[in-house]
Parts: C-alpha cells; sequence; structure tokens
C-alpha cells in the first residue's frame, strides 16, 4: 500500500512539474513608448519618431512599426534596427492624404506572442493643408509653459539667440542616486506655436499593471539577428522547378553578395542588415548552364495580422493649426523660388555605389559624334558589340539584337568571341535584357564601362560575371522600368535607415544663407546617450524664422524612470 501511494505521488509531481517550470518561466512583454517630434503634421512632412524600450535588457534589437489610415488602409511598414534602448526612424507622408486621426503602432516579435498581443498604439493628426479654414492668425507667443523637469536638469548657453546661432544645451542627471547608469533621450526644438504639453501618462503609468494576466507561451522566441528571405525559382519557359548548386543572389544596397543551392525550387538567403526598398536580385549563376532569367515569387513568413482600429471624428480645426499650414504653404513656395525641396522632404543617405574596377571605361560625352548605341558600339567600344539576328533568336525570343564581348581567356587559341551573352549592369541592376537597354534613350547614358579582364572577373561579379559585364550608367540615376520589374529583380523591405534631418547650416562671411531655413521644427536628434556620471553637451544652429521655441528633451534612463526637460529660446 505505501509502494502504491510513493508511486501516485510520483506520477502526480511528473504532471505538475512542467506546469510549475513554465510558470517560473514566464515572461513579459517589452515595454515600447513612442516620441515624436510634434503634435501634428500636415500632408506632405516628415514624421520624426523615437521608439525606446524601457528595459535596457531587452531581448529584441528589431522593431516594426506600421501607419494606418482613418479608412484602414496601411501606408507604412518599417522594420528598425534597435541602438540599445532607441529605434529612430522617419515617416515621409503623401502630399495625397486627406485629413484625420491616424494610427501609428510600434511592437516586437516577442509581444506578438502574447494573447491579447502587446502593440503600443497611438494617434497622430495629419491634416491636408487645403483643408485649413481659418485664416493664418498666429497664437499667442507666450501661450505655452514648460513643464517641470524629471531626472534631469537643463542648461544653456543662453536663451535669446540671432539667426544662424550657435545653441549649446547641457543635460545634466538630477536625483537618481546611482552613478553609471546610462538613458537614452531625444531632442526636438519646435515653434511653441504648434506644440502642445507632452503626454506624460505613458511614462509615469505603471508597467507592472500592463503585465497583469498575460502570460507569455512557454517556448522561448529568439530575436532577430538577420534578415531571412525565401525564394522559390522556376524556369520561364517550362515552369519546371530549379535545382543548382550557384543561385546567385546580390544585395543592391550593401553590395552583399550570397552563393545558395536550390533543391526543388525553393532557396533560403540569410542576409546581414540592409535597408529599405532594397532590390535583391537572383540568377542560377552557374556558367555551366544555359542562362535564363529566373521566375522568382516571394514566401513571407506568417504575422499576425492586428485589425486596424480608426477613429471617425475629424481633428480639431483651431488658430494654431491654420496658421502653421498656412506658413507650410508658404514654406512649399519659396523652396520652388530656390529650386530645393531641402526644408519639405528629409535627407536621404547618399547611395553606395558598385566599388568595381572596369578593364575599360568609356565616358560618353568624349565622344560628341557618335549619336546611338550601335554606332557607341561598333565605333568605340572594341572588345564588345551587338549582334543583329536575321532571324528570330530562338534563346532569346524575341530580341533581335543582343550584346556580345570578346574575353581573351576563353579562347586563348582562337579570336572567336564567346558565344554566351555577357551580363548587363544598369545603374547597379544586373539584367541579360539586351533589348531593353536598346531601347534607352541614348542622350541619357553617362558612361558604358565593360569588364572582360580575365584574373578581375570572378573576384568581382562571381560565377554570374563569368562570361564579362557592360556596365551603363545614366546620368539622372534612373533605371528603365522594364529593368527594374524584370522577374530576376525582388525589391524587399529590409531595416529602415533613418534619413538625416535638415538641420540649418552655418552662414560664411556673415551673410544670409542662400536659402533660408523657415521651417518650425528647428532640430530633431532622436537617440542621444546620457550617463548618471556625467554631464552630456548637444549643440545646434537656429534658422531664419524669428520667434520662441520650446527644446524638449524626454527618454528613460536603463532602470524605466522618465527624463524629461523643457525650456524655451527666443530667435531675433
Amino acid at each position: 500500500m505505501r509502494r502504491f501511494n510513493l508511486l501516485w505521488i510520483f506520477i502526480f509531481c511528473s504532471i505538475l512539474s512542467p506546469f510549475a517550470w513554465s510558470q517560473s518561466q514566464t515572461s513579459f512583454p517589452e515595454d515600447l513608448v513612442v516620441h515624436f517630434d510634434k503634435a501634428f503634421y500636415a500632408a506632405g512632412e516628415d514624421v520624426w519618431f523615437s521608439v525606446k524600450f524601457l528595459d535596457a535588457a531587452h531581448p529584441s534589437n528589431v522593431v516594426y512599426t506600421e501607419l494606418i489610415g482613418p479608412d484602414g488602409t496601411f501606408l507604412s511598414h518599417q522594420i528598425l534596427l534597435a541602438d540599445g534602448m532607441v529605434a529612430s526612424g522617419d515617416l515621409p507622408l503623401s502630399p495625397d492624404l486627406p485629413t484625420g486621426y491616424y494610427e501609428f503602432r510600434a511592437f516586437t516579435s516577442w509581444n506578438l506572442q502574447f494573447t491579447p498581443q502587446m502593440v503600443y498604439r497611438t494617434y497622430i493628426l495629419i491634416y491636408h493643408p487645403k483643408d485649413a479654414v481659418l485664416p493664418g492668425v498666429p497664437a499667442p507667443l507666450d501661450a505655452y509653459a514648460p513643464a517641470v523637469s524629471q531626472h534631469i536638469r537643463l542648461n544653456m548657453n543662453a536663451h535669446e539667440f540671432g539667426r544662424r546661432d550657435s545653441v549649446s544645451l547641457s543635460i545634466s542627471p538630477a536625483s537618481l542616486g546611482v552613478s553609471g547608469m546610462t538613458g537614452q533621450v531625444s531632442l526636438s526644438v519646435m515653434d511653441v506655436r504648434y506644440v502642445q504639453s507632452a503626454d506624460h501618462s505613458s511614462s509615469e503609468q505603471s508597467f507592472d499593471e500592463l503585465r497583469t494576466n498575460y502570460v507569455a507561451h512557454p517556448e522561448f522566441f529568439e530575436p532577430e539577428k538577420e534578415y531571412t528571405l525565401r525564394f522559390r525559382m522556376r524556369y520561364p519557359t517550362d515552369q519546371q522547378l530549379v535545382n543548382s548548386s550557384f543561385v546567385y543572389a546580390f544585395v543592391k544596397a550593401t553590395q552583399q553578395k550570397v552563393i545558395q543551392k536550390a533543391y526543388d525550387g525553393l532557396v533560403t538567403f540569410s542576409f546581414g542588415e540592409f535597408y529599405d526598398s532594397t532590390v535583391v536580385q537572383v540568377f542560377d549563376a552557374d556558367p555551366f548552364r544555359r542562362p535564363y532569367i529566373p521566375d522568382i515569387g516571394l514566401l513571407p513568413p506568417p504575422r499576425p495580422d492586428i485589425p486596424p482600429s480608426p477613429l471617425d471624428s475629424e481633428p480639431p480645426m483651431n488658430a494654431a493649426v491654420g496658421h502653421y499650414l498656412a506658413l507650410f504653404r508658404q514654406r512649399f513656395q519659396v523652396n520652388a523660388l530656390f529650386e530645393s525641396n531641402q526644408q519639405i522632404r528629409a535627407l536621404r543617405p547618399k547611395r553606395k555605389l558598385l566599388d568595381l574596377t572596369p578593364t575599360s571605361a568609356y565616358p560618353v560625352k568624349d565622344f560628341p559624334a557618335v549619336r546611338t548605341m550601335d554606332d557607341f558600339f561598333k565605333q568605340i567600344v572594341n572588345p564588345a558589340s551587338i549582334k543583329r539576328a536575321k532571324r528570330r533568336d530562338r534563346k532569346f525570343g524575341n530580341n533581335a539584337r543582343r550584346f556580345k564581348l570578346y574575353i581573351p581567356h576563353k579562347f586563348p587559341l582562337s579570336p572567336k568571341e564567346v558565344k554566351k551573352p555577357p551580363l548587363l549592369l544598369v545603374n547597379d541592376y544586373f539584367t541579360y535584357d539586351s533589348d531593353a537597354i536598346l531601347n534607352t534613350d541614348w542622350y541619357d547614358i553617362e558612361q558604358v564601362d565593360v569588364f572582360n579582364t580575365a584574373n578581375q572577373l570572378p573576384v568581382q561579379f562571381g560565377p554570374i560575371g563569368s562570361f564579362g559585364v557592360i556596365a551603363f550608367y545614366t546620368y539622372d540615376g534612373e533605371t528603365p522600368d522594364r529593368i527594374k520589374d524584370a522577374p530576376n529583380n525582388l525589391k524587399v523591405q529590409g531595416f529602415y535607415r533613418p534619413r538625416r534631418f535638415p538641420a540649418p547650416t552655418p552662414v560664411l562671411n556673415q551673410d544670409l544663407s542662400k536659402i533660408p531655413f523657415l521651417s518650425p521644427l528647428m532640430y530633431w536628434s532622436p537617440n542621444i546617450s546620457l550617463n548618471s556620471s556625467q554631464t552630456t553637451t548637444i549643440n545646434f544652429l537656429t534658422g531664419d524664422q524669428k520667434g520662441k521655441y520650446l527644446v524638449r528633451v524626454q527618454g528613460f534612463w536603463a532602470d524605466g524612470r522618465p527624463i524629461l526637460g523643457e525650456t524655451v529660446i527666443e530667435v531675433r
């Protein structure tokens, strides 16, 4: 009998042990808070935002953001890389957006493991400039009272400045009681007529209350370390699945080159960091196979859909909004006058060009007598030419002409050219479609480069460039749509690279700048690191619009305590 009771106790403990283990291993969602540069926006502007983690030991390093319109349509989906406790970004708004409340969401993959899903949601007000029904009456300059600082002290080198003056802001920790602790803040300098009191409810709220009754799944979710894409490849002629040991992928933005194998058409590529609107080009690069353009379909990973919940009411139209929209239209006129758009659109990062060494470079401007692509290759480019087919080319469909390139190492004892066509490069886009290039306007071509050196081709291009490469570069950097939309090009949304805020530039020789800086948002910095043991100093320049500006610093310390500091400066 005693042995029987011990057996039942053992079975009972065995049943309870997984439950007890899962309860001890339960985790909490990652708490996110989003800070924006201002309270409302005009359609056509840029939304600057900073997503902050409240826990310095958060497991995820990728943040997803979404913007949903008043009708529930998805307008933007960005993938941001977190830098410490902050993932910052900017969101260019279309000038055609109607006036309304727009829902902004921020979440991590870890947050989606909870039921209900832990997603940060807030609403931003967007106005169409034509909907301003009130006259441009400015709001009172002294209508805003700075908020009481929390856990920091702000010191300015002055409170009155001239145009394009240097402003020095010092941020010192206060009443922390901990040395060496880090913190992350964002800094915005905004015209006081268009700001509202900071919403401190999210920072002062006890996040232990939010965590109540939310239990994670027992399995551990691995945070994102890289970006993975799966492709299915078929031959375009017979739709047979591709099996190859040389499936080649090229990431245009970061120049990554990856070679994988395809079994039954499926191939998986894992990339490091690459950025929004990146073109990933995929080829069967086996030099011993017949060349073709594969048909590629992306198999996206499943992601739970979050139903939108837009507001039906219209945003308020007060005097401050009316004046802001009137000034916004004037800024468009001023920028058109100076042929600049720097204050309406953020500055994009400089495009990284291909770092390749051609065998021969041919600037088109050095040959003004040449008027057509055919004459250029006939008279100028000696190792390359254009083949004219007398009858329909079976291999290349209806293409009447195609490029051919002589590579000496292929046939060392014979002057014959290589029969396989070279790879064509148009502004970093790889293609085999010679007809699309030949139909491009010749006066748009700036330079033609030829790669046919035997010892450099495998190193620079891998297997896809074994039979040579002819590169074409246009003056405006625009690639024909036929090449950009080719089946071997796949436009994917990778990690979004935040653009640079167009801050005022210094005035040289005490003269006015060529382009006046009239933006109501004078300065924005999304990610400033603080240390509780030292003072952090930030320098920026004032613009050309006189008035009072609110300097707002907001963020969090590593232990979750909120950071808030505000002061007002005046530009005379």
